[in-house]
């Protein structure tokens, strides 16, 4: 199955993606990456360029919209999931940006409600949830019957931009491993995915790499 929620507003952000990779700012804290990782080039700024400030406005308000999508459409796939909408075996789920955000909150909703069995394994790619909410991903690894995959890219500018924005930070699992949860099988995608819309277009890759799910 392959589960599709808020078109428009997806395709709304892969233009202010676009856009933002675009502006000279971005292209800037680009090249820096090439050579070090979004850490270097981001965590050691005290203050962010100006430029960089101005080119956020580009993806804001579309990822703002996206991400209060994401959460939603979470909770009605664990509805699906409880309903046994794809029949009765465990189900695999794979997301990536927003999508992962998708499964996220599938999980978490799973485990609010003690709904076990249902998700076999699942894989997290590029994924814009923090990596200190130790609890919660105790709470949704709970559900998953197999393997639990945090895949990530240190090169991921797009991800690492908008969490240093917004002062959150940079301990975000599409930038790094997931450390505090021995279940989370933390994979460094770096040398294949070298940026946030890079996922989509190796994903085959990704997943031949990761194995049998």
């Amino acid at each position: 199955f392959h589960l599709t929620f808020e078109p428009e507003e997806l395709v709304a952000l892969g233009n202010a993606f676009e856009s933002f990779l675009a502006t000279e700012a971005v292209r800037m804290v680009s090249a820096q990456v090439i050579s070090q990782t979004v850490f270097a080039a981001l965590a050691s700024a005290l203050v962010l360029p100006f430029g960089l400030l101005r080119a956020g406005d580009l993806i804001d308000n579309s990822w703002a919209v996206a991400m209060d999508r994401a959460r939603k459409a979470g909770y009605v796939l664990a509805d699906i999931l409880i309903e046994r909408v794809q029949g009765n075996r465990p189900t695999t789920l794979v997301g990536y940006s927003t999508g992962a955000v998708v499964i996220w909150e599938c999980l978490l909703e799973l485990a609010k409600r003690k709904e076990h069995g249902l998700v076999n394994s699942v894989v997290l790619l590029g994924a814009p949830i923090k990596t200190d909410q130790t609890e919660k991903w105790k709470a949704a690894s709970s559900v998953v019957s197999n393997r639990f995959v945090n895949g990530y890219s240190k090169k991921d500018v797009v991800l690492g931009s908008i969490f240093r924005m917004h002062a959150l930070g940079l301990d975000v699992a599409g930038l790094q491993a997931v450390e505090a949860v021995p279940r989370i099988e933390n994979v460094d995608l770096t040398d294949i995915v070298g940026g946030h819309l890079e996922y989509r277009e190796n994903l085959n890759m990704v997943i031949s790499l990761l194995g049998t799910l």
